[in-house]
């Protein structure tokens, strides 16, 4: 079975606290304890193994060997699209993840029934569903998820040669 899976922003060899969310879902959710073997990703590619050194209250230190980094191979893929009603969104997030898309460009179109404002909530929990995703397919690099542009302006923007 393969290792449990955890987001850290940074890492580095030796030993790294885990955040608040991860370390909860580690103790309570999985119940995982001191000595079980675990792989920390930081979204970039860099990833390494650690074990678990420390399990108690809701804190869970680990301590990482030595940090490798898995190579994104072929062109960067990018998904742009106008953001869809209700969950749909949500989906269509841990999709584009699962599908190693690299960047999920959100068009702002003139029919659009999603606006653009009050995004910055909705980004933030997208970026979330996205490590999740990362978390649960074994992918080191995450989705980059873009706030919400007029379509007109991404077009303009592209470089025609890749398109």
């Amino acid at each position: 079975m393969e290792p449990e899976r955890f987001f850290l922003p940074y890492i580095e060899t030796g030993g790294c606290q885990l955040p608040t969310d991860q370390a909860h879902h580690a103790r309570h959710v999985l119940r995982l304890k001191t000595g079980d073997t675990v792989i920390i990703f930081d979204g970039q590619g860099h990833w390494a193994t650690a074990e678990i050194e420390l399990a108690a209250g809701s804190a869970v230190r680990v301590h990482c060997g030595a940090v490798q980094e898995s190579r994104r191979e072929g062109p960067e893929l990018t998904l742009a699209t106008a953001v869809p009603k209700l969950d749909r969104a949500d989906f269509l997030v841990e999709a584009a993840s699962q599908l190693n898309l690299d960047v999920l460009q959100w068009l702002d179109c003139q029919r659009s029934v999603v606006r653009p404002d009050g995004q910055g909530n909705k980004i933030a929990k997208w970026r979330r569903l996205a490590i999740e995703s990362a978390k649960q397919c074994g992918r080191n690099h995450l989705l980059r998820i873009e706030p919400m542009l007029p379509a007109a302006a991404v077009f303009q923007s592209l470089d025609r040669s890749n398109v």
